[in-house]
C-alpha cells in the first residue's frame, strides 16, 4: 500500500509518489513538496509520512502544509524553506524541520503560523515580519530578528536556542542555555506562565540579559505567575518531553508548559533496539548508522524484548520512535528514518504486489494486558482484537488503535470509521524491513 493518508487537503505529497502525477488525490500523489506548492491550488498540502530533503523557496495560494504521520524536512545548511503565501490563512503543522539555514512563511511581509512542528539546528528564523509558533519544539535554533520583527510562542520549548524580538511568551520552557530578548513595551499577558531557567535568559529590548529573579526585580508586571525550576521531563536525551506525574509544568495557568502531555512515558524505559539489550535482529545488519537488510535478504526484522509500560492495564495515547538508529530497506537505495513508509525507487501498482510499493518499513506491536511477563506467542492476546501472537502494523506518533476488522492503523486497508483502542501492561515492538525489488 503505497499511500494510508489519514488527512484530507487539495494536494498530495509522499515518498511513493511521483512528480508526473497530478497531485491532487489520495493515489496521485507527487513525490516532492516543491512540485505540491507550484500546483497553486487553494487549500492545505497533505504530505505522506517520511523524510525529504529539498529547498523550498515559492510563492503560492495555497492555505496550509500538514505532515500526515511523521514527517521530517532534513536540509544541508544551505537550504531554505521560505513560502510566500497570498493568503492570510495559512499554517505549517506536525512537521519536523532538521539543519535548514533559513525557515520562513509570510503574509504581506508578516509571518504565518506553525503549530505541532520540532525544528533543530534552524541557524535563521523569519528575519522579518511575525511569526506565530505553537507548540513547537525548537533545539540549536536561533532567530536572526530585528526591531521591525515580531515573534509570538505559546506552549512552546527551547533547547539551546537564541530567541530575539519576542513579542509574546506563554507557557514555555527555556533550558538554560537559551535566552531570549524581547520587543520593547512587552505586556504582562504576552510575557507570563513560563519556566525559564539559566542564570542570564532574560533580556527586554536590548542586550542586558537578566536571571528570572532579576528581571522580576526590574519588571515587576511581567512574569509574575514564572518560576526555574527543574522540569521533569523523561528523557531530553532521546527528546522525549512528555513528564513525569510531579512535573512544575502540570496546569499552570489552565495549561501544561511546553504542550508537553502528563505522564511516564515508554521511552524512557524502553532499550533502543540493540542486540545487546536483548533484540532479536533477523536478516538485517548496521551500515554506519542505519540498519539495513543484508546482502540478498527481502525481508528482515528487529525484535525488542517484553517491555512492561505500566503497573495495571492503561490505554496507549501515541507511539513514538525516540531512538537514535535510522533505518533503510535496501543498501544502496533508501533514505534515513522514512518510518512506516514507502521507501527506494516508485513501482506502479498492479494486483501482483498488492496495488503498490511494498519496499518499506512497518512498526509493529503485539501486547497483553496480563500482570505476568508474556513468554510464548499465545502469551499475547492483543487485546483480543488481533489472534493472539499476531504483531499489529501501527503508525508512528499516533494514537495506536484497531479497527472492527481487526486491522491496525498502519495496515493497507485500515477502516478510519470503526475503531478500538488499546491497552496494555506489556508489549513487544517489531520492525520489520521490506524490499522486493532487491
Amino acid at each position: 500500500m503505497p499511500n494510508n493518508f489519514f488527512l484530507t487537503g487539495a494536494a498530495y505529497t509522499s515518498k511513493a509518489g511521483s512528480d508526473s502525477n497530478n497531485g491532487t488525490t489520495k493515489d496521485t500523489p507527487k513525490a516532492t513538496l516543491n512540485a505540491a506548492v507550484a500546483l497553486n491550488l487553494v487549500g492545505d498540502v497533505v504530505v505522506g509520512a517520511g523524510s525529504y530533503s529539498e529547498s523550498i523557496v515559492a510563492t503560492t495560494a495555497i492555505t496550509g502544509i500538514r505532515g500526515d504521520g511523521d514527517v521530517l524536512f532534513y536540509g544541508d545548511s544551505t537550504m531554505e524553506f521560505t513560502i510566500s503565501v497570498s493568503t492570510g490563512i495559512f499554517a505549517v503543522s506536525n512537521i519536523t524541520f532538521n539543519g535548514y539555514r533559513a525557515i520562513s512563511a509570510r503574509f504581506n511581509g508578516n509571518g504565518r503560523d506553525f503549530v505541532n512542528c520540532k525544528f533543530y539546528n534552524i541557524s535563521a528564523f523569519n528575519p522579518q515580519g511575525f511569526g506565530v509558533f505553537t507548540n513547537c519544539i525548537f533545539v540549536n535554533c536561533t532567530w536572526a530578528g530585528t526591531n521591525a520583527s515580531r515573534y509570538t510562542f505559546d506552549q512552546c520549548i527551547f533547547i539551546n536556542c537564541t530567541i530575539r524580538d519576542c513579542s509574546k511568551m506563554t507557557n514555555c520552557y527555556m533550558n538554560g542555555v537559551s535566552t531570549v530578548r524581547t520587543i520593547a513595551g512587552i505586556t504582562a499577558a504576552n510575557f507570563d506562565g513560563n519556566n525559564i531557567m539559566g542564570a542570564n535568559a532574560i533580556a527586554v529590548s536590548d542586550t542586558n540579559y537578566l536571571s528570572l529573579t532579576a528581571h522580576k526585580a526590574a519588571n515587576p508586571t511581567l512574569n509574575i505567575n514564572s518560576f526555574n525550576l527543574p522540569p521533569k521531563f523523561n528523557g531530553v536525551e532521546k527528546l522525549d518531553f512528555s513528564l513525569q506525574f510531579d512535573s512544575p509544568h502540570i496546569r499552570v495557568d489552565a495549561v501544561n508548559i511546553g504542550g508537553t502531555t502528563t505522564g511516564i512515558s515508554t521511552a524512557a524505559l524502553d532499550p533502543e533496539f540493540r542486540q545487546e539489550n536483548g533484540a532479536i535482529w533477523t536478516g538485517v545488519m548496521i551500515s554506519g548508522t542505519d540498519i539495513v537488510l543484508s546482502p540478498g535478504v527481502t525481508v528482515g526484522t528487529i525484535r525488542a524484548a517484553p517491555i512492561r509500560t505500566s503497573v495495571n492495564s492503561s490505554e496507549i495515547l501515541n507511539l513514538v520512535y525516540n531512538g537514535q538508529m535510522l533505518f533503510n530497506k535496501s543498501t544502496p537505495g533508501g533514505s534515513a528514518t522514512n518510518l512506516t513508509v514507502p521507501d527506494a525507487t516508485t513501482y506502479p501498482g498492479n494486483s501482483a504486489n498488492g496495488m503498490g510499493n511494498p519496499d518499506r518499513l512497518t512498526f509493529e506491536v503485539r501486547w497483553t494486558n496480563s500482570d505476568n511477563k508474556p513468554v510464548i506467542d499465545a502469551d499475547y492476546i492483543n487485546g483480543y482484537l488481533l489472534p493472539a501472537g499476531a504483531f499489529g502494523e501501527f503508525l508512528l506518533n499516533r494514537k495506536p488503535v484497531v479497527d472492527s476488522a481487526g486491522k491496525a492503523n498502519g495496515a493497507a486497508g485500515f477502516n478510519p470509521a470503526s475503531v478500538n483502542p488499546v491497552f496494555w501492561t506489556w508489549y513487544q515492538p517489531q520492525i520489520t524491513l521490506r524490499n522486493n525489488y532487491v
